[in-house]
């Protein structure tokens, strides 16, 4: 297969003037059983390009399917290192219900303090060199039933000890200083998933997930004791019917800020998961971003990708 690393090499030969910081994608394919569309996999590839840009190489954890796929379309160039996540910590793990499993997999087998970025977050800004705090997550969320229904809520309340339940912790990006705090805070979320039988039948996949990651984190930081810093110093509040972002505890609303350097696309992927033309014209897109970071054509990457997949 052809190997598209060329493309790349630009970015592999950046020069940071801070200490660079090591990104992670966790590219897990159990929950669909198949590769990403071509849309999902040009999201991956800007994320990775931004992050490489501006803080530090970027390492992909991921699966047999994901292995493949990057050997196919020749982008190990775009990666540090590629790393196939041990299957046999996902058996008997119900992928479906626990579709972001792979981010604690990825946890456990890291040897090095990392930053967890989920492959629809473009961050292109340079983060801050002395941020020194024990937990670096994206930012506070108001755990509204929709989202977070107030039983499992307790639930997961009480598998950590009845910690106070405030906030929850937005994961699309996470990083903790100690990567045995890390391993533990893994653990102990694969260890509820193992233990939480029937959970799917009564709740969304994405708010058990939304509960166990997100709020998981933030009783894990409480029962351990640790200083949690949010990247972006302002609450999401779903449940506001036209503003959905309030002041933080210190009064701090800079969300407007943050769209300057900022841009996570979880909202939109419903929807282009279902409009193929949607898809299609946010492709075009995101290939026009791309080549202008690279300056390169993505043509030989273009003719390899599959975008009538959904």
């Amino acid at each position: 297969m052809e190997d598209l690393t060329s493309l790349f090499k630009p970015l592999r030969q950046k020069v940071y003037t801070t200490p660079p910081k090591v990104g992670v994608h966790v590219n897990w394919n159990a929950p669909n059983g198949k590769s990403q569309p071509g849309w999902e996999i040009l999201l991956g590839i800007l994320s990775a390009c931004y992050w490489t840009s501006h803080n530090g190489p970027i390492d992909l954890y991921t699966d047999e399917i994901g292995m493949k796929n990057v050997e196919k379309l020749g982008l190990s160039g775009l990666y540090r290192n590629v790393k196939m996540l041990d299957p046999e910590m996902s058996k008997g793990l119900d992928a479906k219900t626990f579709w972001a499993a792979g981010k604690f997999m990825a946890m456990l087998e890291a040897d090095e303090p990392i930053y967890i970025i989920d492959q629809d977050l473009l961050l292109h800004k340079t983060l801050d060199s002395y941020i020194n705090d024990d937990v670096v997550f994206l930012h506070k969320e108001v755990p509204v039933q929709e989202f977070y229904p107030h039983i499992l809520c307790a639930d997961v309340n009480k598998y950590y000890d009845f910690q106070e339940i405030n906030h929850a912790y937005n994961c699309a990006l996470i990083h903790f200083k100690d990567i045995n705090l890390m391993r533990e805070y893994a653990s102990m979320s694969l260890r509820y998933m193992n233990t939480a039988k029937g959970v799917s039948l009564a709740y969304h996949p994405n708010q058990i997930m939304c509960t166990v990651e997100q709020f998981g984190l933030q009783q894990f930081c409480e029962l351990k004791k640790l200083s949690a810093q949010p990247l972006i110093q302002s609450v999401y509040n779903p449940g506001l019917e036209n503003h959905f972002w309030e002041a933080s505890e210190d009064g701090v609303d800079d969300v407007d800020q943050a769209g300057d350097w900022m841009y996570h696309s979880w909202a939109e992927k419903g929807h282009l998961r279902q409009d193929h033309q949607a898809s299609i014209e946010f492709s075009i897109r995101l290939v026009e971003l791309i080549e202008k970071k690279i300056g390169a054509s993505l043509e030989p990457l273009l003719s390899k990708l599959n975008f009538q997949e959904h």
